[in-house]
């Protein structure tokens, strides 16, 4: 099972940096690793809409009114970002995302009564991440460690260009799994076409 450490590690090898055995060591590697992943993880769940971190619920109503939009929803606590409202994925539904009125939290403003949510969660749990999405998560930390720990030019460049290969394969692949519904042939229908 990858840890967030055999990321880091496998970060810091691409640069031919030291491995770490900690987050907490007081290491310059470790002191970077520290510093980037979190942020550097969130910013790749941001980019594309990752099906091991999907989730759909219906939202709660807010209490409080808002103008222009006929509904207000409460922002879910584990979303990171939203996506879509549904009920087809062929509508697309107009929605904002605000600050509450007590500035205590977001809302969702749309008008669509009962509207359900699709968004992307805040994965921590590695085990959870695809494996494509943690090699593309170490490449684009090792294009972020290579510049303070005084890499090459070339081989920050490198770290650049191989993240942005293994985001793509990353994207494809999750792209292609799960299905849609074949559309049925009606030859009735076909023919008065």
């Amino acid at each position: 099972m990858a840890t967030v450490i055999d990321i880091c590690n496998r970060a810091l090898s691409l640069i031919h940096a030291q491995p770490i055995g900690a987050l907490t060591e007081s290491s310059q590697e470790a002191v970077l690793c520290n510093q980037f992943y979190d942020e550097l993880r969130l910013s790749l769940l941001r980019d594309h809409a990752w099906n091991f971190a999907t989730r759909r619920v219906v939202l709660g109503e807010e209490i409080d009114e808002y103008t222009l939009y006929t509904y207000a929803y409460t922002y879910p606590s584990d979303c990171l970002y939203a996506r879509r409202l549904l009920p087809s994925a062929t509508e697309v539904v107009a929605f904002e995302v605000q600050a509450n009125l007590s500035n205590s939290g977001r809302v969702i403003l749309t008008d669509l009564e009962d509207a359900e949510l699709e968004y992307t969660i805040d994965i921590e749990n590695t085990n959870v991440m695809d494996p494509l999405f943690r090699g593309a998560l170490s490449w684009l930390l090792a294009a972020n460690l290579a510049p303070p720990l005084k890499a090459k030019t070339q081989l920050v460049q490198a770290m650049t260009q191989g993240y942005f290969a293994a985001l793509s394969r990353a994207k494809m692949a999750d792209a292609n799994e799960g299905s849609t519904p074949l559309q049925q042939s009606n030859t009735f229908v076909d023919a008065r076409a």
